[in-house]
Formats: structure tokens, C-alpha cells, sequence
């Protein structure tokens, strides 16, 4: 089995590509491709059809997937649920099994049709960690996975220790169940117990066959209610048998048992588990697919190889087409920004006017540009799906979205505007629980802790250098998830506005100082982003023209400049350096530059001006001075 990952980033045509290889793929294979959402789902079947319009592409939904009709595909989708809730197999409980019993509404099931003949089926993540069933019992000659997966494989198991105890325990599990109990109340190690147990005949294998075949097992011809109250007559001890699987995974790579947690007070076990992806080989042969190709732009090698191990990575570099401005000063953390999560009046009045200067920002963003996308933690823009209500709106033309739902979404890539709210940073202990996960059979012990470190991090300046300190951890496996989440986030916010191939750059905003693999235009501390720097500031109040002048500025602006000597920096900086006063324009500066000189001045002084007409500006100025100028210009500008 062969695996590739094709690094690069969005918009480079990776997934119009690779459509075109399955439309015009002449042998007999099976291909399967796995995406984030069913809607992707249907993008890549429209791509495929689209060069290939006899070719048979299948989207398998899921059962409680709503159809065109308006109805689930499966119409026991409810109870089916309450199986797969329990960790049990749901089509031998209720669509079919060896004994020949079926489910009525088999034959004409919209769910079971759905596996028919085909060369192309797509599916989403969740099905990954699935194992093959009686549905799609061959194992694929390509695979294509599109987009990160990793997390959908995580789990976190929970039960009661009382389960260990239950008196309808099987007697092939009975004593082990017993045996563990004792030795997570006692505080002792799992490991002693679990290796010796693991070299009996039959040991932790058989208490797991035992448990699962004391599962009662109601029939497909029977009813809901039915198959429910079977459910419900005996305890469910398929967390108790995933535990058992996980131990002996766990113990026979390492002594530190990380991944379980046992809390005295509630009697509480957890563990944090990682389900192998077993559906491309066969248990039955030796087949097992050919091809796997991973299609991440921000693709971790360290997690990539947890599930592919010897994967080759392929990467393709490509300039973005953006005017990028990121903020320098602040974090921009989920919970700066949301009055709801403070106590006291000052912090809530803190987080209030933060929300307002978000506010204030978008407004200008989507006044100064055709279509604004909008992207943020949920408790800020909102999540839908949820009922989570925004905390900022947007104009008709622009777009709210949040992290987490973004990944391979195009319905933006027409958007001439990003703005990027904050970062997608959960707690340290939170992104732990998945490196237990992740990594619970790992021969090296995770390196924990309580606590971020800081680390210096460079921004992509295409001037001078410049970097700020970032909360990293520790443990390089765990900074790995930290980054999936947090800075892979971001990119994939900013690239659903295809950047490679646009004709005319975009504006990225960035409302955090996390650096990230992009290039930075311009780096701006908050207030400079939310209201300017002072010489915009001023030139939002000014009327035609603004002398730049140091001590006229000083005079007429002392909110802004104390001092001539404080203006003459501002200035000499616009001068020298080429700053613009439209920060939000991708460097298409709208004020013209004038020169003036009065009578009797030998060195010519510098104006801004709305207007290009030398006349006007020329009556403008000597009516702003209080005597006449005459006006050289407008002057030739990089920005124009």
C-alpha cells in the first residue's frame, strides 16, 4: 500500500486534478474518497460527472442524512442511532443479518441503495475509523482523503467503575473486570495486571469476545419499540471491551498508561482512545489498496504517520495574491472578546468595547470592499448548526463563518475580503486529552504539563525581521495537534478566498499576532488597526487638503501629536517609508500628494489632497494657512 500526502496550499487545483484522474481512470477499481462534509461530498461527484458524465459516482450519507424528498434515508434512523450510540453494529440489529432476517422497508431502503453498483463512492471522515461491513465489503483500489481527518478518529470513552462490577458481567470477564477494579482504587499501576493477563490463553481477547457476544441482539424484523426495549433489558459493555482492546494496545508499547484516567470522587473512568483506520485492508485476504493519497495544505507529518505510517510527503510551495495586515499587539483571545465569560463589571466593560472595535472594523472592511468574509471562534460569529448566536453582524454582501468549518468550503472564493478574529486556542489540558489520544501506544511518554511555554516565532516580513513570543508546549507531538487546530485554522480561513489564482490581490486581516506561514505586508498594533495611525486618523477629520506639515499637524492636532518633533517622525515615516493612509486599500492610495511652496519659502513643504486638480488644492491650502501657496503636482507615488 502505497501513501502519499500532497502538501499545498488551497486554491492550487488539487482537488480539480485529482477529479480529473478518477473521471478518467479506465480500470476497474473502486475508488473511495473521504471528505469533511457531505456538501464536499457533492462538489467532488459535480467535478468528477462533469469530465465524465456516465461515470457512477455514489455519495453515501449517512442514515439520519436528510434526502432530496425532505426524509431521513433511513426511516429507523432514530433507533439507529441509539445503536451506534452504544458502540453496537447497526445494520445486523437492524437491517439485515446471517440468520436471513431483514428489515421490511429493506428492498426499497434509500439508505441501503445508496451501496449499489458504482465505481466512484464518496463518503465523509466519519466513516474512517469505521470498519467494513456487508455493505461495501470490498476494499477500495484508490483512495483519495481530502482535508485533515485526524480528530475524527479521536475518542473519549467514559463509564462508571460500578460497570466493572455489574453481576451480568460474562464469567469470561468477570474476574479481569474485578482484577481491574481493585487496582485503579487502590492508585496501583495497570500495567503488571494487564501484561500477565495479556499471556494467558485467550486473556484480554476473550473477556472482550465474551463481552460482546452477552450484547443482547434484537432482530431487523422487529419493531422499534421492539428493538429498544431489548437494548434497554441488559447493561451496555462495549465500553468496558474498547477499554480492554485499548489496555492491551497501550501496555504492550509502554509502561506509563497515559491515556486512562480514573477519578475517585465520581468513580469516573476515561480514556482517551485513537481508532486505527482499518478499512483499507482486507480481513479476509490479503488485498488492500493500492493507492492512498492524503490532500492537506497543512498535513502534520507527526500525526500523518500515527495512522499511514512510512507516508510520503510531497510538497508544493505557491505565492498567495494578498495584501496581508496583521495585528502586532494583541492575542485576540475568545475570551477577550466575550462579555459573557467575566464576572466582575470592568472586565465585562473591557470585553464589550473590544466586541465594539470588532464591530467598528468589520463595518469599515465591508464599506471599503465588494464581499467581506468574517471568520472567528463560534461564541463570536455564531454557529447555526448549533443555535449560537453572533456577537458581530455583517452587511448583506459579507459572510460570518467560524474555525472548525471551513476546511474545503468554495462557496467563498469570489469574497475580495478576509478578516481573521482571533485564533482557535483551546486550553492546555484540552489539547493534551487528544495527544492521549493520538498518541496513547506511543514507546515514548508524552512530556505533560500544565502550563503554554512562550517561544519566539518570526513573522514572514518582506521589510525588516520582527517576531513575538507564542505559547507553544513542550512536547513536540502535542504543539503538532496545537497547530491543527490553532495556526492551521487560520490558513484555512484566509484561503477559502482561492489567493493562487486570483487575478487581483485580496486583503487578509489578521486580528491576532500568531504568526503564520504567510507573507506580511503590514504589521499594526490594535488601535492602529481599529482606528488608524495618527496621520489617518487625521486625514479622516481633514477637509480637502491636510498640510504635512510637523508643527501645523502638531497645532491643529494636539490629541494626536503633543509635539512638531512627534509629527515630523509620522511624517518622515509616510516620506521614507511609503506608509499608506488607506490601510484597508491593498496599498492603492486614495489621497493625491501635492508639494506647496509660500512666497519667499526655498524648501517646498507636503500636502495630502482628495482631488488631483493643482487649482483647487492650491485655493484649499491658502485658505487653511491663511495665505496663498502656489502648488506643485500631484507627484508620482508607488501606491497609485
Amino acid at each position: 500500500m502505497e501513501v502519499t500526502v500532497i502538501r499545498s496550499p488551497s486554491g492550487m487545483g488539487k482537488t480539480s486534478q485529482f477529479a480529473q484522474r478518477i473521471a478518467h481512470t479506465q480500470k476497474d477499481w473502486r475508488i473511495e474518497i473521504y471528505v469533511p462534509t457531505h456538501a464536499l461530498a457533492l462538489e467532488w461527484k459535480d467535478l468528477i460527472l462533469k469530465a465524465a458524465p456516465k461515470r457512477t459516482v455514489r455519495v453515501i450519507g449517512g442514515r439520519n442524512h436528510v434526502a432530496p424528498d425532505g426524509n431521513p434515508l433511513c426511516s429507523r434512523h432514530e433507533v439507529a442511532a441509539q445503536i451506534s450510540k452504544g458502540g453496537r453494529s447497526v445494520y445486523t440489529r437492524l437491517c439485515s443479518n446471517s440468520d436471513g432476517a431483514r428489515c421490511s422497508a429493506y428492498a426499497s431502503c434509500p439508505y441501503i441503495k445508496q451501496f449499489e453498483f458504482g465505481r466512484v463512492f464518496i463518503y465523509t471522515h466519519a466513516y474512517l475509523p469505521l470498519d467494513r461491513g456487508m455493505l461495501d465489503a470490498r476494499v477500495p483500489d484508490l483512495v483519495v482523503i481530502d482535508e485533515a481527518f485526524a480528530m475524527v478518529c479521536l475518542q473519549k470513552i467514559e463509564f462508571n467503575i460500578s460497570l466493572l462490577r455489574h453481576p451480568s458481567l460474562p464469567e469470561e470477564a468477570r474476574n479481569l473486570c474485578a482484577e481491574v477494579a481493585r487496582v485503579l482504587q487502590g492508585n496501583h499501576p495497570l500495567h503488571p495486571l494487564i501484561t500477565t493477563t495479556s499471556k494467558r490463553n485467550g486473556g484480554l481477547l476473550a473477556a472482550v469476545a465474551a463481552l460482546r457476544t452477552s450484547a443482547p441482539r434484537p432482530q431487523p424484523t422487529q419493531s422499534d419499540h421492539q428493538v429498544l426495549e431489548i437494548l434497554q433489558s441488559a447493561p451496555n459493555f462495549e465500553p468496558i471491551a474498547k477499554f480492554f482492546e485499548h489496555l492491551k494496545q497501550a501496555c504492550a508499547a509502554k509502561l506509563v498508561l497515559q491515556s486512562i484516567a480514573f477519578d475517585a470522587a465520581t468513580g469516573v473512568i476515561t480514556v482517551h482512545h485513537r481508532n486505527d483506520i482499518t478499512r483499507f485492508k482486507s480481513n479476509s485476504s490479503n488485498q488492500q489498496s493500492q493507492h492512498i493519497y492524503l490532500l492537506d495544505a497543512t498535513a502534520s507529518r507527526e500525526i500523518t504517520e500515527v495512522f499511514f505510517p512510512g507516508a510520503r510527503f510531497k510538497e508544493f510551495r505557491a505565492k498567495r495574491k494578498a495584501y496581508v495586515i496583521q495585528c502586532r499587539s494583541s492575542k485576540c483571545s475568545k475570551r477577550s472578546i466575550t462579555p459573557a465569560n467575566h464576572t466582575t463589571p470592568q472586565s465585562q466593560a473591557d470585553a464589550t468595547l473590544r466586541l465594539s472595535e470588532i464591530q467598528k472594523l468589520i463595518d469599515e472592511l465591508s464599506a471599503n470592499h465588494q464581499s467581506l468574509l468574517v471568520v472567528g471562534p463560534a461564541a463570536v460569529t455564531g454557529n447555526p448548526s448549533r443555535n449560537t448566536p453572533s456577537l458581530v453582524t455583517a452587511p448583506p454582501h459579507s459572510a460570518l463563518a467560524h474555525f472548525g468549518a471551513l476546511r474545503g468550503v468554495d462557496m467563498y472564493k469570489h469574497f475580495d475580503s478576509v478578516l481573521v478574529i482571533g485564533r482557535n486556542e483551546p486550553p492546555t489540558q484540552a489539547v493534551q486529552d487528544l495527544a492521549r489520544a493520538m498518541f496513547y501506544d506511543a514507546a515514548v511518554p508524552l512530556k505533560l504539563s500544565d502550563y503554554w511555554i512562550s517561544q519566539p516565532k518570526a513573522y514572514q516580513l518582506k521589510s525588516n525581521p520582527e517576531g513575538v513570543d507564542v505559547d507553544c508546549h513542550i512536547d513536540q507531538r502535542v504543539q503538532a495537534i496545537l497547530m491543527q487546530i490553532r495556526e492551521a485554522e487560520s490558513l484555512q480561513a484566509i484561503d477559502r478566498l482561492r489567493l493562487i489564482h486570483c487575478i487581483e490581490p485580496k486583503l487578509v486581516v489578521l486580528l491576532s499576532n500568531i504568526p503564520l506561514d504567510l507573507e506580511v505586508d503590514a504589521l499594526l498594533t490594535w488601535d492602529e488597526l481599529i482606528y488608524g495611525n495618527r496621520l489617518e486618523q487625521a486625514w479622516r477629520g481633514a477637509g480637502l487638503v491636510m498640510p504635512l506639515v510637523p508643527g501645523w499637524l502638531s497645532a491643529n492636532h494636539n490629541d494626536l501629536w503633543s509635539t512638531p518633533a512627534a509629527a515630523k517622525k509620522d511624517v518622515q515615516r509616510l516620506v521614507q517609508k511609503g506608509q499608506i493612509t488607506n490601510r484597508f486599500s491593498i496599498r492603492k492610495m486614495s489621497p493625491f500628494t501635492f508639494e506647496y511652496r509660500a512666497s519667499g519659502q526655498r524648501r517646498a513643504s507636503s500636502c495630502l489632497s482628495r482631488v488631483s486638480d493643482p487649482v483647487a488644492v492650491s485655493g484649499a491650502l491658502s485658505g487653511i494657512l491663511g495665505f496663498p501657496v502656489r502648488v506643485t503636482g500631484p507627484l508620482p507615488s508607488q501606491h497609485q
